[in-house]
């Protein structure tokens, strides 16, 4: 008989939450965030190495899933969620080429992180840097090509870390609209479209702020600035760090932007 190895006191939280194990492997399990925040805590105080978590996952896994687990201790999604600043610090040199200071993560209170996992958030970090900084492969704004660019008020990257939403944007005529959709259906909307900016600024922003657990100015739209470097960033993540996100430049649709344009 083979004896396993003892289950470390660090991965009492794995286990507890092993029914989390799915079909796919370990990705269902990964994505529970108390099971990340046990993980990360262990690896950032050193009390298991990547090499003894993959030791404990060969051995203990097969008994509570049929699966054969594929387990990269450098998938993109696991990293992100294991350590936020490295991740992105290691994410910024590689695509600028030199290393960019990443402050700490701001801590997220219980509810937040239960919105991120609901309403599929991603915390991301966004530099101080400017459209000349961008590698070639990232997809610039064309700023004078529906709008008087002498009009748009410009608002330079603030350098701070952000949540943005990860769903995937239909085009706006699509009747599909944006299927299934969490956060819509919380704001008890029957489309995201057609809505006013004063509607969407004065009552829908307030109350995802509430869904989410933060002070109430702290959901806003993204500057036009903003919105361009996310939808750059969430190609890249996805061709080069493995993390299935969207095209959001990809559809007809118009979105607000923070960006005021004349009065």
């Amino acid at each position: 008989m083979k004896v396993l190895t003892p289950i470390p006191s660090w991965l009492e939280s794995v286990l507890e939450h092993r029914v989390h194990f799915t079909t796919g492997g370990l990705g269902g399990l990964l994505d529970h965030y108390r099971v990340t925040n046990a993980l990360g805590e262990a690896l950032a105080q050193k009390i298991v190495t990547p090499d003894t978590l993959q030791i404990w996952l060969t051995e203990q896994v097969g008994k509570y899933t049929t699966t054969t687990l594929a387990v990269s201790t450098t998938d993109g999604w696991t990293a992100l969620q294991v350590d936020p600043r490295a991740f992105w610090e290691a994410c910024w040199e590689e695509i600028l080429g030199r290393k960019i200071e990443v402050p700490p993560p701001p801590k997220l209170k219980e509810r937040t992180k239960k919105a991120i996992e609901r309403y599929r958030l991603l915390l991301m970090f966004l530099p101080i840097i400017s459209e000349n900084d961008y590698p070639d492969n990232f997809v610039k704004p064309v700023w004078g090509r529906y709008l008087d660019v002498s009009k748009i008020a410009r608002k330079p990257l603030p350098g701070r870390w952000v949540l943005i939403e990860t769903i995937t944007k239909p085009n706006w005529d699509d009747p599909r609209g944006y299927g299934e959709d969490p956060l819509g259906q919380d704001l008890q909307l029957m489309t995201r479209f057609r809505i006013s900016w004063e509607h969407l600024t004065a009552i829908l922003m307030p109350q995802a702020a509430k869904l989410f657990g933060l002070v109430r100015n702290a959901v806003r739209e993204p500057t036009a600035e903003e919105w361009n470097l996310i939808a750059n960033l969430f190609l890249w993540l996805k061709a080069n760090r493995g993390i299935d996100l969207p095209d959001l430049g990809s559809t007809k649709s118009w979105e607000w932007c923070l960006n005021k344009f004349g009065s």
